[in-house]
């Protein structure tokens, strides 16, 4: 509830009280008005100062008043006022009057419905053209967190409650005085601000004032983080109010991903703040503001609220034009999620487009000033009802395409490979949506005249009906491609006019689309892109006159490739295979599909021509080839069976065997430690020489050489030095040889 709600009421519930005199009668009459009308016949100035104590948690208010009899008297008649009144807060403490220095009896009233007390005085006759000045004094308490009917608020760094100040126009006074440190907001227009010391005056001077107003200091909070997306979100309470975070973070936790789900649309960021805020209580309502990159909500555990802004980071003024238009499908969906994860929250009362306060939504706006409750009280129910309307028929499925296409900025009329427009759609961008994805266009329309447009846009439904009707023809008539670019831009505009014209031009290209599509179909390859995306980005007319051109071209092309690839694929025998593929026939084919779908038609019928051509060839090819590869293999098998190439497969079989043994024998030599790479010492006179290293490499000790030493034989040495150096090597990594 708004914490103004209900001063509107008593606008001028500061009531001069009149007694009627009749001259020479023994009797008065009281008279008979207790709400009096702005020309009463009396005079009427305040001012009223609201003082915030945050540490005695109240606020303390003074309020001046001047009444003036200014109704006179008649020569039988005379007219003097014996009382005043004024309307304050319900749940006011220490209601106090005082005029001309003497304390005035106070009587209170409650008013049902407002939230509202009159409180009223008595005082002598004062008479035509006379004054009596009155000073009000009175606190107002705060209430606890989510206190049901009294809505004023006072904390630690927060604070909320409604000014009133009465009297006549540009005679009336509103100061409120805050700590310095503290934000201002308020629904009031009008307050200017003025700092003296640690606190700052807020005055507003005009008429009646009425209204309420918030004041936060921004640093004073308790916080908590969670993760929402791949960021980390702050969820920011008053302080001490830990069941509002844990509210919060249960409900953003199970709503999320029924939004994402229902918008057909990841979450998209731009969120680092929730915050409890009894702003939204003065201003009448919450918010998310993508500047600051928050949501505020009040201190009410309302879900739908939290999601109603949660969605406005999908649907708002950057994606969808018109207030109604943002806040029905806005409020439609988080009502939806709102049922769906079980929770619960606000829901509107139900208004008729016919009361007093009903207006056509595509007039409603945001603003200030009296009236703006009263259109906003219509407005956000009637929003709703309508977009409910216009998509009441679609399936949950079908829904969430439409959501995912406002989001992204497309239309009716955009192409599956076309990019997202930024561009916010309107109504009309909205109508041709709902259509597309299955919503009845009669409801839509009706759903459209009734509460939405002024009688003057309605008459373009009529001409957006016609239209329609051609361009789905013309939609139908090109096979499966989409028409022109130059028809679907200006019907997603509403230029009729001109989406017609070049429908006139293009009329005559649809059966050459469509032979195109035919002969892909035929042929069994993809149509050709660069063909379709021609037609379908043709966008002025010498575009439009070229296709009258190109397609029939391409038909006749895409008819020769896929007869070129006919020729080709397929099962075929051996023989024939063999050539086409000695004849790169495959290939030749391949480069043809390429050419079609690139657009180069020219090229690609001479290279499917030539592939055709080719083969007819393909079996007398591949028989040639055959005997070819034949002979080739019985040469190939003679020199393997030769005696040479057998001599040379034994020899490398030897040769590996000796590498086994050589090796086998270092590895023993390696284990006894011999001396093998340096002479071997002198032996015992008498004795023979050592021969372990000497053996190894066949220099033995024997009968017939010098000192009895058997010299190597020289065709020995070369491998002996080759033995010796891969010793070495051995010694050095052994387990380099894997033999």
């Amino acid at each position: 509830m708004r914490i103004d709600q209900g001063a509107g009421r008593l606008r001028r519930a500061a009531v001069a009280m009149f007694v009627l005199g009749v001259v020479g009668s023994a009797s008065v009459l009281a008279a008979p008005s207790a709400v009096a009308a702005p020309n009463d016949g009396v005079g009427e100035s305040s001012r009223t100062r609201y003082v915030l104590d945050e540490k005695a948690r109240t606020v303390r208010v003074k309020s001046e008043i001047t009444v003036t009899n200014q109704q006179p008297s008649t020569a039988t008649t005379y007219y003097f006022l014996t009382g005043h009144a004024i309307p304050i807060p319900a749940g006011a403490k220490k209601i106090k009057a005082t005029s001309n220095g003497s304390k005035l009896g106070v009587s209170t009233e409650k008013i049902k419905g407002t939230g509202l007390e009159v409180a009223s005085v008595s005082f002598a006759n004062l008479y035509y053209g006379k004054s009596r000045t009155i000073t009000w004094t009175y606190e107002l308490p705060s209430a606890p967190i989510r206190a049901k009917r009294n809505h004023i608020r006072i904390g630690e760094g927060y604070a909320v409650f409604p000014v009133i100040g009465v009297g006549d126009d540009d005679s009336v006074t509103v100061e409120v005085v805050l700590p310095k440190s503290m934000e201002f907001s308020t629904s009031v227009p009008g307050f200017k601000k003025k700092d003296k010391g640690n606190k700052t005056t807020w005055k507003a001077t005009g008429g009646f004032i009425e209204g309420g107003v918030s004041a936060r200091d921004p640093k004073v909070y308790d916080e908590e983080k969670m993760a929402v997306g791949d960021t980390d979100v702050a969820l920011q309470s008053f302080p001490g109010d830990k069941e509002w975070r844990d509210f919060a973070k249960k409900q953003v936790r199970a709503g999320l991903p029924v939004l994402e789900k229902t918008i057909g649309q990841e979450w998209p960021g731009g969120l680092d703040t929730i915050r409890e805020d009894v702003s939204s209580e003065a201003l009448g309502y919450a918010w998310f503001d993508s500047d600051a990159d928050e949501i505020v909500v009040s201190e009410d555990l309302d879900a739908a609220v939290l999601y109603h802004e949660m969605t406005h980071a999908w649907i708002n003024p950057d994606t969808v034009r018109g207030r109604w238009l943002s806040e029905g499908l806005t409020e439609m969906v988080a009502q939806r999620v709102t049922k769906e994860v079980g929770a619960k929250g606000q829901s509107y009362d139900k208004v008729k487009r016919r009361s007093k306060d009903a207006f056509p939504l595509a007039l409603w706006d945001a603003g200030t000033g009296s009236d703006v409750e009263r259109s906003d009280a219509y407005g956000y129910p009637a929003s709703v009802i309508a977009v409910s309307a216009i998509v009441g028929d679609l399936s949950d499925k079908q829904l969430t395409a439409l959501l995912s296409d406002v989001y992204r900025g497309r239309t009716a009329y955009t192409n599956a490979s076309d990019g997202d427009d930024p561009r916010p759609g309107d109504w009309t961008t909205f109508l041709d949506l709902a259509v597309k994805h299955g919503a009845s266009p009669e409801k839509a329309e009706k759903a459209l005249r009734t509460w939405v447009l002024h009688r003057s846009d309605a008459s373009d439904l009529e001409v957006h009906a016609a239209a329609r009707k051609t361009y789905e023809a013309l939609d139908r008539a090109n096979g499966d491609w989409v028409p022109p670019a130059g028809v679907r831009d200006p019907m997603s505009f509403w230029q009729f006019q001109s989406a017609e014209a070049v429908m006139e031009m293009v009329e005559g290209t649809n059966k050459d689309a469509v032979a195109v599509q035919d002969a892909a179909e035929a042929a069994g390859i993809p149509v050709p892109s660069a063909v379709e995306k021609a037609y379908e980005t043709a966008n002025v007319t010498s575009e439009y006159q070229a296709l009258a051109t190109m397609l029939p071209k391409a038909a006749e092309a895409t008819k020769s490739v896929g007869a070129a690839g006919a020729a080709v694929d397929g099962t075929q025998n051996p023989i024939t295979e063999l050539g086409e593929l000695v004849l790169l026939l495959d290939v030749g084919a391949a480069s043809a599909r390429a050419d079609l779908d690139d657009g180069h038609l020219d090229d690609a019928s001479a290279t499917a021509g030539g592939v055709r051509d080719r083969a007819k060839w393909a079996f007398w090819v591949g028989l040639v080839a055959l005997v070819a590869l034949a002979g080739v293999g019985y040469a190939a098998f003679r020199v393997l069976r030769s005696p040479w190439a057998r001599g040379r497969r034994v020899a490398r079989r030897q040769r590996r065997a000796n590498r086994k043994a050589f090796l086998a024998q270092v590895k023993q030599t390696k284990k006894a430690g011999a001396p093998w790479d340096r002479p071997a010492p002198p032996g015992p006179p008498g004795g023979p020489p050592p021969s372990v290293g000497g053996e190894l490499f066949g220099v033995q000790r024997g009968p017939d050489g010098p000192r009895g030493v058997e010299q190597p034989r020289r065709d020995d040495l070369g491998v002996q030095v080759e033995q010796r150096e891969e010793f070495r090597r051995f010694l050095r990594d052994p387990s380099a040889d894997q033999e």
